[in-house]
């Protein structure tokens, strides 16, 4: 398990977003490139308070790792708190 913490007060907004990005991307092509063997072993991605880095380009990433995870075993998780 890796734990990023991205402190968007000391970088700013547009930077947060795009290392969010950028992570995410990473992330599921890293998974896509793994053979089936590498893969056995599921992966989740946790998402805690995306409504924070939320971007029209994140929200189809995140979309097609719904739709498409499964077959690279990532899952995606989402944390809200209120």
């Amino acid at each position: 398990m890796v734990i990023i913490r991205i402190p968007n007060r000391k970088l700013g907004e547009i930077a947060t977003k795009t290392l969010v990005h950028w992570i995410t991307l990473k992330t599921f092509m890293t998974r896509m490139l793994m053979d089936k063997e590498k893969q056995k072993n599921g992966c989740f991605i946790v998402f805690n308070e995306p409504e924070q880095c939320i971007t029209e380009g994140l929200t189809k990433l995140m979309g097609l790792i719904g739709t498409e995870g499964r077959k690279e075993r990532l899952g995606s998780l989402y944390a809200f708190h209120h």
